[in-house]
């Protein structure tokens, strides 16, 4: 039942979380729930669009899940992608590049 929520819950809609706007006008008062939907959204696009991971994005959001993951469909999301990254595409494939071995496995051993 679980497994059926965290797909229905990420695989809802297409995320799009536009381009920044150096017009948005700044929040009246922090919100880490905000930051962490942000997060979410963004790296759920990224995986999405571009069916990878790296460095500086789905790497250092699965650093981060440790610390407020949780269970958050996103994050369960994205590691799975990563885990079935290494599991399957290698298997067939190999890694794209050197530094996708590095960042997949650093990502899931911290996260």
């Amino acid at each position: 039942m679980i497994a059926l929520l965290l797909f229905v819950a990420v695989w809802q809609d297409p995320v799009d979380v536009g381009p920044n706007d150096p017009a948005e006008p700044i929040a009246k008062e922090f919100s880490l729930e905000r930051g962490r939907k942000f997060m979410d959204d963004v790296s759920l696009q990224w995986q999405r669009e571009r069916k990878c991971v790296t460095c500086h994005t789905n790497f250092a959001y699965l650093t981060t899940g440790a610390s407020y993951a949780g269970e958050r469909s996103a994050y369960a999301a994205i590691r799975k992608f990563t885990e079935e990254l290494v599991r399957e595409r290698w298997e067939t494939k190999g890694p794209r590049w050197d530094a996708e071995v590095v960042v997949a496995a650093m990502g899931l051993a911290v996260s």
